[in-house]
């Protein structure tokens, strides 16, 4: 059922925008109560949240080839979570600015916790393995790395983003030159 419901806020959001998408449009599609909602989703930010952790489980889910350097599989990883949410480009988009409108700290804060949430995983499905400082020092560029194409994917009109693509390698590029993943 949550899947019907995200499904169905991301289809009436494609209609409207995320902004004036509400609840109760998606209860009367889906012929359901709010409260039927509420189960599952008690605001629209828990909705971002699923659809992002929707893009974490494609990446999961992605067959990263172990034998790759590991900027590759750091690209291949980014590159699965980004192409998950490519059907949508335009809505992410739209939650993002949501999510960051000036307002709303508790929602920044838990933006925060969502990206070190999904750099772990990125880490993780790429089998990066360091420790202590230079553990830090990955995270902090990989966070750098990520968000950097991350918002400009967002705007990226090229055919399936390969500008955004052509960035993301270029980056890891400098980072595996400065010997942050060996």
């Amino acid at each position: 059922m949550h899947h019907k419901i995200l499904d169905t806020a991301l289809e009436l959001a494609q209609i409207n925008g995320f902004e004036k998408l509400s609840l109760q449009d998606v209860a009367k599609v889906q012929q359901i109560s709010l409260a039927d909602i509420y189960q599952h989703y008690k605001s629209k930010d828990d909705l971002i949240e699923a659809w992002f952790d929707r893009a974490d489980l494609a990446m999961l889910n992605s067959h990263i080839n172990e034998i790759y350097l590991p900027q590759e599989r750091l690209e291949q990883a980014i590159n699965a979570w980004l192409n998950a949410l490519a059907p949508y480009q335009n809505i992410t988009r739209d939650m993002v600015i949501f999510k960051l409108k000036p307002l709303d700290l508790q929602s920044k804060i838990h933006s925060f916790s969502r990206l070190k949430h999904t750099i772990g995983w990125i880490r993780d499905v790429s089998k990066l393995e360091a420790e202590g400082l230079t553990r830090c020092t990955q995270e902090l560029v990989l966070s750098h790395i990520f968000c950097t194409v991350f918002f400009y994917w967002l705007n990226d009109t090229s055919d399936k983003q390969e500008r955004s693509a052509r960035l993301l390698k270029t980056q890891l590029k400098m980072a595996q030159i400065l010997g942050l993943w060996r």
